[in-house]
């Protein structure tokens, strides 16, 4: 279980960033945000993601 935020996400391409174990990049996810949806929303629109890796990247949308 990732316990560092950078554990959640592969940075091994320039300038994308993928989260980890999955073909789901996290500007998919933003994109979605920032258009308006909901935690909930992005939850059943990403329904392979854990709720723990959508707050990833939201979290890390967040910081950075």
């Amino acid at each position: 279980m990732p316990t560092i935020l950078e554990d959640y996400f592969d940075f091994s391409e320039p300038e994308e960033i993928r989260i980890q174990g999955h073909r789901v990049y996290l500007h998919h996810v933003l994109f979605d945000y920032v258009d308006g949806s909901s935690f909930e929303r992005l939850c059943d629109d990403y329904h392979t993601l854990t709720k723990d890796k959508i707050l990833a990247c939201l979290l890390y949308y967040h910081r950075n």
